[in-house]
């Protein structure tokens, strides 16, 4: 089940790295969301000090947010498949250090027992469903699953009209929706302060499909 986990994590985030910046962006989310999530385990004492996963997890945002200067667009650093699958393997191995490594009653609670494995998979929905979908898409047209192509969810905002850097922007704000959503339960515990959340992901579903027109014509009369 290990070997599934990292495996799966380094693909995903190797099959999101197709823009300047999306995979690094995305990555550096994530793990500093499961960083923050560590560190409210820490604080309850229900992660012993000596778990090395908060420190993988904002070891590997770190270094994400010190390559993005060179990564974003116009990038003049590449991180290849290489730097794609590293980011894949730390952020899995973050999430397999803290999971399961307490005794403490209190872990025992659905939510954080499970919470090292589903805080991942929310946070990184935007670039799973990519990923299924990448698959399901190759499959059916009975090509490699490694086969590039341009029907990725980032080519597809840039269909839509969304320039290079905003569709990296728009899924960066996924990513980071998404992660507030999983956090906000850990930190207050209140149901209302789900409201924000809830707004900014109605603010961000109307603009992904809105936007270029409403640019377009903002721009034709101006």
């Amino acid at each position: 089940m290990t070997v599934i986990w990292v495996v799966g994590m380094a693909n995903v985030v190797n099959l999101i790295d197709g823009l300047d910046g999306l995979a690094a962006g995305i990555v550096a989310i994530a793990s500093g969301a499961f960083f923050l999530y560590g560190w409210a385990l820490l604080d309850e004492g229900v992660l012993d000090p000596s778990n090395v996963g908060p420190l993988v997890a904002i070891v590997t945002a770190g270094a994400c947010l010190g390559f993005l200067p060179f990564n974003f667009n116009p990038a003049s650093i590449f991180m290849g498949d290489s730097g794609a699958l590293m980011l894949g393997v730390l952020l899995a191995s973050s999430t397999i250090a803290v999971g399961g490594q307490s005794d403490d009653p209190f872990s025992g609670q659905a939510w954080f027992f499970f919470a090292p494995l589903i805080l991942p998979l929310v946070i990184l929905a935007v670039p799973l469903i990519d990923t299924v979908f990448a698959i399901l898409r190759r499959a059916t047209k009975r090509t490699g699953v490694a086969t590039a192509d341009k029907a990725h969810l980032h080519h597809r905002l840039m269909d839509l009209g969304h320039g290079h850097r905003r569709a990296v922007i728009i899924m960066w704000a996924w990513t980071a929706v998404l992660s507030g959503f999983v956090l906000i339960p850990v930190y207050t515990g209140r149901g209302d302060a789900m409201v924000p959340i809830g707004l900014a992901a109605l603010g961000l579903l109307l603009f992904t499909p809105f936007a270029p027109t409403i640019i377009r014509r903002a721009t034709a009369r101006g």
